[in-house]
């Protein structure tokens, strides 16, 4: 889920398991993104398998980026990263930690449960809809969804 607050909004309207930063993107330009808090699980892709982890990118949370080390993949003795994760998957994981300076996650993808699991997907699937119908009901009326 994801809220936009302008000047006229109060942050009191968010729930209380989500905080707001601000993040400094390569272009310098401030970009507000509400970013969940810490042991909420989220549904994340995998970008890119790296020396010491794998590199996420959180999905709900426009793509911010995030990063599993490889101790936080599994709850078992860890044989072969291939068998546990790949490129291009979308992965629940949690998130343990915010960097809120750099906009940074690290994430566990051994520290959900199957409850959270379930949680998460009903949620994202919700918040995939209602994205739907916005979009929907944007291209009928020729609305710009974009916020400039």
């Amino acid at each position: 889920m994801r809220y936009n607050l302008s000047d006229e909004h109060d942050a009191s309207v968010l729930p209380s398991h989500l905080e707001t930063f601000v993040v400094e993107s390569s272009a310098s330009d401030a970009l507000t993104c509400i970013c969940s808090a810490i042991s909420v699980t989220n549904y994340a892709q995998v970008k890119s398998i790296a020396d010491s982890g794998a590199y996420i990118s959180l999905l709900e949370y426009n793509n911010i980026e995030g990063m599993i080390l490889f101790f936080e993949l599994s709850r078992r003795r860890i044989w072969s990263i291939s068998g546990l994760i790949k490129v291009g998957r979308i992965e629940p994981v949690m998130v343990l930690r915010v960097d809120k300076e750099k906009g940074y996650f690290d994430l566990s993808k051994r520290r959900v449960s199957e409850e959270d699991i379930s949680a998460c997907e009903e949620r994202y699937n919700k918040s995939k809809l209602v994205h739907s119908i916005m979009r929907h009901v944007a291209e009928t009326m020729e609305i710009d969804l974009e916020v400039s």
